[in-house]
Order: structure tokens, then sequence, then C-alpha cells
């Protein structure tokens, strides 16, 4: 879980309520899913990918 702090106004808010997948630098994948946002914030609870 986290916090991102960033201008999310230009983001459709469609976009945030479906899942999101993550890839990191190093290969590994993390399914995200927002829980709240507003215009300087995202929230998320993620697990890594199978």
């Amino acid at each position: 879980m986290g916090r991102l702090r960033c201008d999310t106004s230009a983001l459709e808010p469609t976009v945030l309520q479906r899942p999101l997948k993550l890839q990191c630098q190093d290969g590994t994948s993390v399914d995200i899913a927002v829980t709240n946002y507003s215009g300087s914030h995202i929230s998320f609870v993620g697990r890594l990918a199978v």
C-alpha cells in the first residue's frame, strides 16, 4: 500500500477505476488498485503479479 503525491488533474477518473499494472525496472510486476484519489494524490494497494 502507498500514496503518491502528484498532479492527477490531467488523468481521466475512469482510468483509476480499473486495475493497473506497475512494471518495475527490475522486471517485477505489481497489480495496483486505487483506493482514493484527488487532484494532488493517489492512494493504492498492490500485490505482486503472478
